[in-house]
């Protein structure tokens, strides 16, 4: 979501929706193979290559990974549903590979992240998604979450 800003007085719906045509494209054209396009970059690129990794590679798993194995050679399926709701934390996760559905499945990973961080930032990231479904808050301008 940070990386698609929303605009100032852009209601919340209109936001959901632009969204929603951003991951349309995402399944169309972002499920590709970054490790082969690194490979295939000449030795001059090699100065790209931190810029590169310091961003998100964004897969889009698709419709195959909602019924099967993975299509991708080194794809690694973790998606965790945390309940932050019931402790203890650590062990409320399940392991999620379909789409569609009331759930929403983040994947956090970082190597500086503790438990507690991980349970913070899904927390924050909890309160966004409620905000943003809520009915009430659809006309409203997604400015007003963010403040």
């Amino acid at each position: 979501m940070n990386l698609i800003q929303p605009g100032l007085e852009e209601h919340t719906l209109d936001f959901l929706l632009r969204l929603q045509e951003e991951q349309n494209l995402q399944h169309a054209y972002a499920a590709v193979p970054w490790a082969d396009i690194m490979k295939s970059l000449d030795p001059g690129s090699a100065a790209f290559f931190p810029t590169a990794a310091s961003t998100c590679f964004f897969n889009w798993l698709g419709v195959e990974m909602s019924s099967g194995p993975a299509t991708f050679r080194n794809i690694e399926v973790v998606d965790a549903v945390f309940s932050v709701t019931a402790p203890p934390f650590a062990n409320n996760c399940a392991l999620r590979r379909r789409l569609g559905g009331d759930e929403i499945v983040l994947r956090l990973r970082g190597a500086v992240l503790s438990i507690e961080e991980l349970r913070r930032a899904a927390l924050k990231i909890e309160a966004a998604a409620v905000w943003l479904t809520e009915e009430a808050n659809w006309m409203k301008p997604v400015a007003e979450y963010l403040k």
